[in-house]
């Protein structure tokens, strides 16, 4: 079954992108597994510099500063 997000809330700081969970996302009770959790906000990275005309072609001189580098990630 798929399901289509409704609409997109407003936030009050920072963007809300939505990202597409595939099955293999899921744990065996159908919630996100905590362990996809950076592959959702690799997504929504993607998403982002893609919108802002970057395409992810290894031409990392002309990314600039549009590269990120994880130091920590932390979810609680």
């Amino acid at each position: 079954m798929t399901v289509e997000a409704q609409s997109t809330p407003a936030v009050s700081y920072g963007r809300l992108i939505p990202v597409t969970v595939h099955f293999d996302d899921l744990d065996a009770l159908g919630l996100l597994h905590n362990a996809r959790y950076p592959v959702m906000v690799e997504r929504a990275w993607s998403t982002l510099w893609q919108e802002r005309g970057f395409r992810f072609e290894g031409d990392w001189e002309a990314a600039g500063d549009f590269c990120n580098a994880v130091k920590e990630l932390r979810i609680s």
